[in-house]
């Protein structure tokens, strides 16, 4: 492991899969007469079960930051009381009670994402081995402690920096912070192996920057494993957000698990991971199809080398009589210029559900639905799915390889520490004095880690930019995820390097600007109840921007009453996975519920 002396790496040991190191339970005693202890927690763990899919793989990066050893760790535990080891044994015991219950039984299937693939035969030698022995608090057991897990984060987007046993059962896990940026810890993506059925544990993560989160609001961990890799959230009575005493009185998210295969490898995500390498094999699929209203390029590079891809989707000879009136080709033939709107996402690379509705907008757009036909005729798209890939690769949550939050880089860029920002915005720069089309539309895609549904932040508008409101009220009648109460106008001078700021009010590089942000966990239905966001609805926020393109144009067509959130675009528009049509938007039931 290489390290500076302020903890942070080199970008090429970034690349290399270290060991998570489990620190085995420390003896109280000490910390009692010298006075450390500190009341434990008054939380009822929970206990949970449930699986979904794994995605595919990142060097986990935990030699960027220096974490304290286990000696340093023991201030931190206090003694358990009393009061809490009861409610502690109360959920244990309905923990058993319930391990009786129905199990999720289903194999996995050929339409499901693929598990996180080897990195390298080097890197699985260096892969983690967490077993560990220790001697035990004198609350709990009275010999040595042994643990068969490993718990590892050595794979594409992976994060988990650290664990600690507490006891035979609980561990104390910590996120491993940005890369050469102490201050975001947010998004884990890591798996638990060598289990055995029936074995329960208790997972305390104790770490996170923010102290604001949906966990208090009902959201969950996500779950998935090797052999049922479809996502699901673990049950909400399992779960505890509270102030924990025993780290210095910070948010801590506890849960209860129990595997029931032995064969099994466990999966725990903050949010529904959407890869690098899932990005490339959507793209890789849409190449094999060789559409002619489609082309990829290449924008740039960044810095660890992977690809910052530019895709264009338009018809490039018109189709429909009303584009033939109204539209010129591609070919440089003049007539009334094409729209073009320009959209990105993923820039801060814990915001996952960013990717998924930028799926489902490209997955319509290519498609051969009637109106993603006439919005291909009457517009050009240019697509930036990924603005940060080797943030999404490293598992970071909101900065790039060098920790810097790109998003507030966009007024003065260097090519040296934010490449893919210099190539959009020089990009876009071109096409605001191409005079063979109009720059109409920016939109920059988000996730929100405190708020619920989707909105929109708007630039500050005055008397003559009413028009700035006119495409989140379409899309809030296309999309029931879509909250036009919770659109925003938003001034804020701390967000003044933002791409929404930037580039709509200061460089002007199109006519409407806007941040879409949708809740990393629910959305709220007509009825006032709260329905957890999935991989589905999620892209179907994506179709519905595209037919709310269509209104914002009023381009006709015998589709334009249909509801974003109801049904696919056309048997031929890719989704991420093809299952997806098949599912319900309704709540799922949980399998260990």
């Amino acid at each position: 492991m290489t390290k500076t002396n302020n903890g942070s790496t080199s970008a090429a040991a970034m690349e290399q899969v270290t060991d998570l190191p489990i620190t085995p339970p420390r003896d109280t005693t000490q910390n009692q007469t010298q006075g450390n202890s500190s009341p434990s927690t008054n939380s009822s763990p929970l206990h949970a079960e449930n699986f979904s899919s794994a995605q595919p793989n990142t060097p986990g990066q935990q030699e960027n930051v220096q974490y304290s050893s286990a000696a340093d760790s023991a201030e931190l535990t206090p003694p358990i009381t009393p009061g809490t080891k009861n409610k502690l044994e109360t959920a244990i015991g309905d923990l058993v009670e319930n391990m009786g219950r129905s199990r999720l039984t289903s194999g996995a299937s050929d339409n499901t994402p693929n598990v996180p693939f080897p990195l390298s035969q080097a890197q699985h030698r260096n892969s983690v081995t967490t077993s560990s022995t220790a001697t035990s608090d004198a609350d709990s057991l009275s010999s040595k402690l042994t643990t068969n897990l490993q718990f590892k984060s050595n794979f594409e987007s992976g994060n988990l920096g650290r664990v600690h046993q507490r006891s035979e059962f609980e561990f104390d896990l910590y996120i491993r912070p940005d890369s050469n940026n102490p201050n975001y810890r947010l998004w884990f993506y890591f798996s638990v192996s060598n289990v055995k059925k029936n074995q329960r544990v208790l997972l305390n993560i104790c770490n996170f920057s923010k102290t604001k989160s949906l966990y208090r609001n009902g959201m969950t961990p996500l779950v998935s494993s090797k052999q049922r890799p479809q996502w699901e959230n673990i049950p909400e009575r399992q779960c505890f957000y509270y102030r924990c005493p025993r780290h210095r009185r910070s948010y801590v998210m506890s849960f209860m698990f129990v595997f029931d295969r032995d064969d099994d490898v466990y999966y725990f995500a903050y949010c529904f991971p959407y890869t690098y390498s899932d990005l490339q094999k959507f793209l890789l699929h849409i190449r094999s199809r060789e559409l002619s209203w489609y082309k990829q390029e290449l924008l740039t590079r960044t810095i660890m080398r992977r690809r910052l891809d530019l895709l264009t989707i338009t018809n490039s000879e018109v189709m429909s009589e009303y584009g033939r009136k109204h539209v010129a080709s591609l070919n440089g033939e003049r007539g009334i210029r094409k729209k073009m709107i320009f959209i990105t996402a993923r820039v801060h690379p814990g915001e996952t559900p960013s990717s998924f509705i930028c799926h489902g907008l490209i997955s319509f757009l290519i498609s051969d639905h009637p109106n993603a036909v006439l919005l291909r005729d009457f517009t050009i798209f240019k697509v930036i799915p990924m603005l940060n890939p080797d943030g999404v690769f490293l598992g970071n949550y909101r900065c790039s390889s060098v920790g810097n939050d790109l998003n507030r880089h966009w007024l003065n860029p260097e090519d040296w520490a934010h490449p893919t920002i210099v190539a959009t915005r020089n990009i876009l720069l071109q096409y605001k004095n191409d005079p063979t089309v109009e720059l109409d539309f920016f939109i920059d895609i988000h996730s929100h880690s405190v708020g619920t549904s989707a909105f929109m932040y708007v630039n500050y508008i005055d008397d003559s930019k009413e028009s700035q409101l006119t495409f989140p009220k379409l899309l809030s009648v296309r999309s029931p995820y879509f909250s036009f109460a919770q659109s925003k106008i938003c001034k804020d001078a701390a967000k003044l390097g933002s791409g929404r700021r930037a580039l709509g009010e200061l460089l002007r590089v199109a006519n409407h600007c806007y941040t879409l942000e949708v809740s990393f966990y629910c959305w709220t239905n007509s009825a006032h109840r709260t329905i957890p966001f999935t991989e589905e609805s999620y892209t179907d926020i994506g179709r519905a921007m595209g037919l709310t393109f269509l209104d914002f144009y009023k381009l006709p067509s015998g589709g334009s009453s249909e509801k974003g959130g109801s049904s696919h675009a056309g048997s031929n528009s890719d989704s991420r996975h093809s299952s997806y049509g098949k599912r319900s938007h309704k709540k799922r039931r949980n399998n260990y519920s």
